[in-house]
């Protein structure tokens, strides 16, 4: 099913085989989009459902979550357990601080490796919007949502204040450096116009260390993956 909600233009799949498998569409993205846009979007959702997505990011969202709180536990225990004057006192609160030192570091170690999981199956859910609508509309509903949130500060607060949620959401901030005086929205431009911001976009280059933290791929390399799959060169199960 598909809902309308209120928001900045994006989109996310959510839900589950007991309460019902949803895609969330804001109005916003809603009258943004053209027809075929608007199904390469739903189409890229429904593939984070297909490819169960939702319940495998919560699970692996939690694991670097908790060990990190593990961690920070077990300092505290050590720091506090610490202050005693029996050196033989001493050195098992110490063993527990250096325990909870290294998981935590773990824990970020983790964190990245769940972000690359979830850039790559977002390369997925590409391929299915892909599949559904075609690669062509699939690149311009990311490079129109790219330029919506490069020229609107206010919508990027929006997008940052629900962070939590940001793995599932269709577009995720990365970088912000587009075209910013080309309207995103339907009826804003011609085709042509559209495409060459794609083209334009797709020439851009992304920061690795700012990608290494992300949840999704730099839409440059979304839309250079897409295009590779246009012409067969990468083969992934949409």
């Amino acid at each position: 099913r598909a809902v309308l909600v209120e928001g900045p233009p994006n989109a996310f799949a959510y839900g589950n085989f007991l309460a019902g498998r949803y895609v969330a569409v804001s109005r916003s993205l809603y009258q943004m989009l053209p027809e075929d846009e608007l199904l390469a979007v739903i189409g890229h959702e429904l593939g984070h459902h297909r490819h169960r997505d939702v319940v495998l990011m919560l699970l692996l969202g939690m694991v670097p979550s908790i060990l990190y709180y593990m961690g920070v536990t077990l300092i505290r225990i050590g720091l506090w357990g610490g202050w005693s004057s029996d050196r033989e006192q001493r050195s098992s609160p110490v063993y527990l601080a250096a325990v909870g030192a290294a998981a935590v570091a773990l824990s970020f170690l983790l964190q990245v490796a769940v972000l690359a999981f979830s850039r790559l199956r977002e390369y997925y859910a590409d391929a299915h919007g892909a599949a559904v609508a075609g690669a062509r509309a699939m690149q311009r509903a990311l490079a129109r949502l790219h330029l919506y949130y490069t020229g609107t500060p206010h919508a990027r607060e929006e997008l940052e204040r629900h962070s939590s949620l940001k793995a599932l959401f269709i577009y995720a901030l990365l970088e912000a450096a587009a075209e910013p005086f080309y309207s995103p929205w339907r009826g804003g431009g011609a085709w042509g116009d559209i495409d060459r911001v794609v083209e334009t976009l797709k020439r851009m280059e992304a920061d690795p260390l700012q990608e290494l933290l992300s949840s999704h791929p730099p839409i440059p390399k979304r839309l250079r993956f897409l295009d590779r799959l246009a012409r067969g060169e990468e083969r992934v199960s949409p």
